[in-house]
């Protein structure tokens, strides 16, 4: 009698039992239909109520393509569960629309949607006072060193030099408002006949004519001129001098120089020179000299000190 063995549905032959099998036999063939059945379905304990065609619909655990809509439980708490729709949209909520744009306004470049990356630049030029809010910037934000005198338009700002060989007048207009020093500076200067040099100031009413208050004298104890040199008479031995030697640049490689120095006698030094150079001025010597302007091992400086300030 044709009688198979099996564990499970799968194992089963279709073809038994035979027409030629006894009957006898038949308790055999149930049992084993009962066992592989039982065996497939180990955890089915109640009625199964879905149609083959719904369970042959049933989504593969590999992936597959739903005919309609899931509802999951919540929100997702873990990194790899579904998300719900609800979730998603509070999230996209917060998120800027790649069509939004970014407009640069004065003094700026670079703007426009945010459907790729964007570089804000500023353009020559394009920030001034205007962009700038009041004690914005402060010398803890700017690093040391990083703004030079070449690039301050307010610094030092040298008009037009103006050629004293004939006239009597020469005006410098349009001074900014900003200005807090005004430097007159004298080269070769003479006068035609005895006189003075006069120096008005004035505003947008014009030159103030009146209410100056002062006075000017021209000292002469003894002078000496050198050619080698700025001379600076400190002709004593005992006495001490204090005061200032200014020297400022007048056009080109030209300058010129003034001084006025208090000595502990009650005199005063007053002086002035000009002297151009061939290139850029770099450096500077202070010497203790004869009246001749040279240098010798009996005459050198025995107090006081000396340093320079530049601007």
């Amino acid at each position: 009698m044709a009688l198979e063995t099996g564990s499970f549905i799968s194992d089963l032959n279709s073809s038994n039992p035979q027409s030629s099998d006894s009957v006898s036999q038949a308790d055999d063939h149930i049992r084993l239909i009962k066992s592989t059945v039982k065996a497939t379905f180990p955890n089915v304990t109640g009625a199964v109520t879905k149609t083959h065609s719904q369970i042959n619909d049933l989504l593969e655990k590999a992936g597959g393509t739903m005919t309609g809509n899931l509802t999951l439980a919540g929100a997702p708490s873990s990194s790899l569960h579904a998300a719900t729709k609800a979730y998603v949209d509070s999230g996209d909520s917060s998120k800027v629309d790649a069509t939004r744009t970014i407009s640069t306004g004065t003094g700026l470049t670079g703007g426009g949607d945010l459907s790729a990356n964007r570089t804000l630049s500023i353009s020559s030029g394009g920030v001034g006072s205007t962009q700038i809010a009041d004690a914005a910037v402060t010398t803890a934000k700017i690093a040391d060193a990083a703004v030079t005198p070449a690039k301050l338009s307010q610094v030092l700002t040298r008009a037009t030099s103006q050629a004293t060989t004939s006239g009597n007048t020469k005006d410098f207009n349009d001074i900014p408002s900003w200005v807090r020093r005004i430097t007159i500076q004298f080269q070769g200067v003479s006068l035609g006949a005895a006189g003075i040099v006069r120096i008005q100031i004035g505003d947008s009413g014009g030159l103030e004519t009146s209410g100056y208050v002062g006075t000017s004298g021209l000292v002469s104890f003894h002078s000496y001129s050198i050619t080698n040199g700025i001379g600076v008479d400190l002709n004593s031995s005992t006495l001490t001098f204090s005061g200032i030697v200014t020297l400022e640049n007048i056009s080109g490689n030209m300058w010129v120089s003034s001084h006025t120095l208090g000595a502990s006698g009650g005199y005063l030094v007053l002086g002035g020179a000009h002297k151009e150079l061939s290139a850029t001025l770099d450096r500077l010597q202070v010497a203790a000299t004869d009246t001749a302007g040279a240098t010798s091992g009996s005459i050198s400086f025995d107090a006081g000190s000396v340093n320079i300030f530049y601007e």
